[in-house]
């Protein structure tokens, strides 16, 4: 009988294990990961915490997430630590979603953690070494603490959140809100419970971090912000409609299947899958999660849109998550009013999100090994064996052309470690960084190949000579 009640208690996150074993085995590390790889081996090796030797910019996206894998990296190698950290926040986030769910809906655990597991988009970017994931999984973290009335639980989410991932208060914070004004419907539940010592040990825990992160930055950098920051901060985002077919794209890659009209099988599943999970708020108390999310994802995905941050599609790891709910509260809505007709929608679900996550995940995947590993990683390792330790290059991906010319200055063509290119890109938003610092090497991407490389690839301020290519990519020498 014991068996049998621990049998019960695990047989729901089997789902979540063999998604966690998939996704450690199939995503490819995604190049901005690999711009924070760089910063923890050279911060492990030779103490510096910076992507140029002795270069004191801040290129780094979240100082937090920096600091934990630098942890982990220094004890275990740092390919297996970035999956670790993943892996747990996956699990994390599983058994996160399986304790909101209510009691009368406790019997569907296995279809709820089942259909989390089916999105495979999402789970490609929990996997793709980025710290994106700490957006949807602080989000069901801090609705578990509002619905668990834990204060100190709720202060932790949202202050974590922020360290670790800036923007992600544009998500948590109206999930929050709306979530607690949720809770107020009627709901006989009692109050808020957490203590004094609680309350005060999550601000206490939270002063730590934030001073120690603080601190970091302040000794070891020359700019609080980050520069990535900065550089994504001057981007021109014009509105025009491939902006808005991106972002929609992107929005509906969960349900995006790789079949004729399967775009719209997704425009179509996703506002009906939001129809029924709005139906079933009326008088469902899994409202108190649904809502909430609903909410978030709207007020992310308007943040997205009106900020350009659409253009870079691990933002969209949220708005999936928020899909996932979707499916989750409208499919079980369906199996609770008839069996009968529910198998063959579940079934569907289920089968769609694998198949358009698994296209969608390929697609990347195989991007990431033919531009990194036949071309960037080339260029680079030609690069590193023709020219000087200390030489300056200029490239489009910084990450992966980055990842094997360690002894090298790299700058992004986007000004991510470049602070006096960010300052030029302020007052001239034509300049190119080409004509802003001294470089000995440019790697110019260019698809299809244009007739003249090095008139294509140079602005009108600098001279050079062809040295080397490699499929898109043309390596060009400085000569003035």
């Amino acid at each position: 009988m014991l068996a049998r009640g621990y049998l019960y208690l695990i047989y729901p996150y089997v789902p979540l294990l063999i998604a966690i074993w998939f996704g450690w085995n199939w995503v490819s590390v995604a190049d901005d990961a690999l711009i924070t790889h760089r910063y923890v081996i050279n911060f492990i090796e030779d103490g510096q915490p910076y992507f140029n030797p002795g270069d004191r910019v801040q290129g780094l996206s979240s100082p937090g997430y920096f600091l934990l894998l630098s942890s982990i990296a220094y004890v275990i190698p740092l390919g297996i630590a970035y999956k670790i950290i993943a892996a747990a926040a996956y699990l994390v986030s599983g058994i996160a979603l399986s304790l909101l769910l209510p009691e009368p809906m406790r019997k569907y655990r296995l279809l709820a953690i089942g259909i989390f597991a089916a999105n495979l988009h999402l789970l490609y970017w929990y996997f793709s070494g980025l710290e994106t994931f700490l957006i949807p999984m602080m989000v069901l973290t801090a609705l578990l603490a509002i619905s668990q009335r834990s204060i100190s639980l709720l202060i932790l989410s949202f202050g974590l959140s922020v360290v670790f991932r800036p923007e992600a208060w544009v998500a948590i914070f109206p999930a929050i809100v709306i979530g607690i004004y949720s809770i107020q419907d009627g709901n006989s539940r009692p109050g808020w419970h957490s203590s004094r010592t609680s309350v005060l040990g999550a601000l206490a825990l939270l002063v730590v971090v934030y001073a120690t992160v603080s601190v970091f930055i302040v000794t070891k950098y020359d700019n609080f912000i980050p520069m990535s920051v900065q550089a994504k901060s001057i981007m021109q985002f014009p509105w025009n409609l491939d902006r808005i077919e991106i972002f929609m794209s992107q929005a509906i890659a969960p349900i995006n299947v790789p079949i004729p009209f399967g775009y719209m099988i997704g425009v179509v599943v996703i506002p009906v899958a939001a129809a029924y999970a709005l139906r079933q708020n009326r008088s469902s108390p899994f409202a108190t999660v649904v809502r909430p999310i609903m909410a978030s994802a709207v007020v992310f995905a308007t943040y997205l849109l009106i900020s350009g941050a659409s253009t870079w599609g691990w933002h969209f790891a949220f708005i999936s998550f928020a899909v996932t709910f979707l499916l989750i509260s409208s499919v079980t809505y369906i199996a609770t009013k008839s069996k009968a007709w529910a198998i063959p929608a579940i079934v569907a679900v289920v089968a769609l999100s694998i198949w358009s996550g698994i296209d969608y995940g390929n697609a990347r995947n195989s991007r990431i090994d033919d531009f990194y590993v036949d071309q960037m990683q080339a260029a680079g390792q030609f690069v590193r064996d023709n020219y000087d330790e200390g030489s300056v290059v200029i490239t489009g991906s910084s990450g992966y052309f980055g990842a094997v010319t360690r002894g090298l200055e790299v700058h992004d063509g986007a000004g991510l470690v470049t602070p006096e290119f960010v300052r030029a890109k302020r007052e001239n938003s034509t300049v190119s960084i080409l004509d802003v610092i001294p470089w000995d090497v440019f790697v110019c991407h260019r698809d299809p190949a244009p007739p003249v490389p090095v008139t294509s690839c140079l602005t009108s301020g600098s001279q050079g000579r062809l040295v080397g290519n490699f499929g898109v990519l043309w390596v060009i020498e400085n000569t003035r």
